[in-house]
């Protein structure tokens, strides 16, 4: 490799007749780049740093998400008293046929609904997990592999 800045990736082209230096391949480049960045650490204070962000931030993250879990089991629960309560109009003869099924289609329409928020708020905890071992694995990865070699990051974590 013939560049002046180890951060950057131009190699050497041999226009120089004197050059001595090989080619070299980038998934080997890759591995030697590697094998030097797992020997970088990331400073305890930035670490405890970081990690007491992720604690704070799980903790509002944590707190809005209950809300939202209460708020939308609330209009579920909500519904399913409603188709309850249809089934026992019906089965009373309170209701004729007509009414119970269009009454009928329109709870089962708003239960698939208000499911699909909570299915929508059970993936919000998923993300977060993501999220959250993302920060885990950042501090073991290098301040040069983050900025430089992405694609790396991506593989390591």
């Amino acid at each position: 490799m013939g560049t002046k800045n180890p951060l950057n990736s131009r190699f050497c082209g041999k226009t120089t007749p004197t050059c001595s230096q090989g080619s070299i391949n980038e998934s080997e480049l890759e591995s030697q780049l590697k094998a030097e960045l797992v020997k970088l650490e990331i400073s305890p204070n930035f670490r405890n740093w970081a990690l007491g962000v992720l604690k704070r931030q799980n903790a509002t993250e944590s707190a809005d998400r209950e809300n939202v879990m209460r708020s939308q089991r609330k209009e579920y629960d909500s519904i399913l008293a409603k188709i309850d309560n249809l089934i026992d109009m019906r089965a009373g003869n309170e209701i004729n046929e007509e009414e119970y099924r269009r009454k009928k289609a329109v709870l089962t329409a708003e239960k698939s609904r208000v499911y699909a928020l909570l299915e929508g708020t059970d993936k919000r905890v998923d993300n977060w997990l993501e999220v959250s071992e993302r920060g885990f694995n950042y501090q073991r990865i290098s301040t040069y592999e983050r900025k430089y070699l992405p694609h790396l990051v991506r593989t390591t974590s």
